[in-house]
C-alpha cells in the first residue's frame, strides 16, 4: 500500500498534473494526527462540576484552541443552561474559558451541601415524628394495662 501512494506521489510530482496529489503520500516515523471520535457532553443544568470535567478531557483528546472552547459548549447546552446561555453572552462577549466555568459553577452550582442538611433535617424529623409514634403507642400500651388490671 505504501510503495502504491508513493507511486502515486511520483507520478503526480513529475509535472505531467499540476492538481494536487490524491493520496498523501505517507513516510515511516511521521506522527498522524486525529481527533478521537468522542461525542461532547451535554448540560441540562445539572451537575456542573462534572459536565466540567468531562469537557475539559474532550478539549485535552482533539486539541481544542481555547478560543473555540465556549462555541463549542454552547451548542451542547439544554434546556434551561441553553436559555441562561443566551443572556449571558449576550453581556459577557469576550469571556474566557475559565470565566465561563466559574459562570457555570456559581449559576447552576448543585447545592451538595445544603441538600445534605435538607435531608438530614427530614431523616431526624421522620425519626422524632416515630420516636413519638413509638412513645404514645407504648404509654398507650402501659395505661391499657394499668386501667385493665385496675378494673
Amino acid at each position: 500500500m505504501t510503495q502504491i501512494l508513493v507511486q502515486l506521489g511520483q507520478d503526480q510530482g513529475n509535472g505531467e498534473s499540476s492538481r494536487p496529489p490524491i493520496f498523501p503520500v505517507i513516510q515511516r516515523g511521521t506522527n498522524i494526527q486525529f481527533n478521537p471520535k468522542v461525542e461532547f457532553p451535554s448540560f441540562d443544568a445539572t451537575d456542573p462540576r462534572s459536565w466540567i470535567k468531562k469537557c475539559t478531557k474532550y478539549f485535552g483528546l482533539c486539541r481544542i484552541p481555547d478560543n473555540q472552547k465556549i462555541d463549542l459548549a454552547s451548542l451542547h447546552l439544554k434546556g434551561f443552561a441553553e436559555i441562561w446561555f443566551g443572556s449571558y453572552i449576550m453581556g459577557r462577549k469576550g469571556a474566557t474559558w475559565e470565566e465561563f466555568i466559574m459562570d457555570v459553577c456559581a449559576r447552576f452550582r448543585d447545592d451538595l451541601g445544603s441538600k445534605v442538611v435538607e435531608e438530614f433535617n427530614v431523616i431526624i424529623w421522620l425519626n422524632l415524628k416515630s420516636l413519638r409514634l413509638s412513645f404514645w403507642l407504648q404509654l398507650l400500651t402501659c395505661l391499657k394495662h394499668i386501667f385493665w388490671k385496675a378494673l
